[in-house]
């Protein structure tokens, strides 16, 4: 799993570099495909024994994380425009 996280985290880094007229538009939606990636992960690694965490914090966490992975992918003005407000705030 870990491994396709990181498969991710490289195409996005490749594509941010290709596409540089669309960078924040790319981030945002790159950031969302990358949390959504990581929910589910998350929501997986509930399954497994050998994970630290309780499940209802892998659980919640996953779910979380895919909320906002929908809303960055969806709507990803209205979701960089929050982030922005939370970040000047």
């Amino acid at each position: 799993m870990f491994l396709l996280y990181g498969l991710f985290a490289i195409a996005f880094g490749l594509a941010a570099f290709i596409w540089q007229s669309q960078t924040l538009l790319f981030l945002i939606m790159g950031f969302g495909v990358l949390s959504l990636a990581d929910g589910v992960v998350s929501l997986v690694s509930i399954f497994r024994k050998d994970v630290a965490l309780p499940n209802w914090i892998l659980a919640l966490y996953g779910l979380l994380s895919i909320g906002f992975g929908l809303w960055a992918v969806m709507g990803p003005e209205q979701f960089g425009s929050a982030l922005l407000w939370m970040l000047a705030l």
